[in-house]
């Protein structure tokens, strides 16, 4: 069973680069657990990021009391929603 957690953010708000996301994704790492981040672009279609949480966790460890997860470090997994089928 997979368990997702999703995330959403607005490219309208040019302050940010990223999701917000709790410390608490430090820990929350299993091999079924995926975030979908996605990002609204006003009336265009949304992008959407499938990230497994091992990498999320790597990305944010050591981060402030409320990490960014970066659009940046999530470009390589856009679109990629098989990962969701392995």
């Amino acid at each position: 069973m997979r368990t997702i957690q999703v995330k959403t953010t607005d490219q309208s708000l040019k302050i940010r680069r990223g999701w917000l996301i709790g410390k608490r994704a430090e820990k929350t790492v299993s091999p079924s657990h995926f975030y979908v981040f996605v990002m609204l672009n006003g009336d265009s279609q949304p992008d959407y990021y499938i990230v497994p949480s091992k990498h999320v966790a790597d990305k944010i460890s050591g981060a402030a009391s409320m990490p960014e997860f970066r659009k940046i470090v999530a470009e390589e997994y856009r679109d990629r929603w098989e990962l969701l089928n392995r």
